[in-house]
């Protein structure tokens, strides 16, 4: 008789175990797949963060160029436009020579 009830629970305990191992199965390949979710994310994010460093540091490279020659073409047209109200006459040149001078002194 016992052998005849230990069969029933063998059967019974070796279903349950299948059960368990399968759902623990379930859980270990969900948590990798989880994981490696994650790790996909991250290294996209990782990826888009050095794009826009990259493509921020070339923006400023062509800012600050850009504003230099802005600025070089500024300066030269406004010193075109001295001399050329120097060159008017004496009395522009020394006027010019003079409110500059004055101006200078301010800063």
């Amino acid at each position: 008789m016992n052998a005849q009830l230990s069969s029933p629970r063998h059967t019974v305990g070796q279903a349950i175990k299948g059960t368990v191992s399968a759902a623990a199965d379930t859980a270990t390949n969900v948590i990798s797949t989880t994981n490696k979710t994650i790790g996909m994310v991250t290294r996209l994010i990782d990826d888009a963060s050095t794009r826009q460093h990259i493509r921020s540091n070339m923006d400023m490279l062509i800012f600050k160029a850009t504003v230099h020659q802005d600025k070089a073409i500024e300066l030269a047209d406004s010193r075109l436009k001295s001399k050329e109200y120097m060159a008017k006459s004496a009395d522009h040149n020394t006027m010019f020579e003079n409110a500059f001078n004055e101006l200078q002194a301010c800063l």
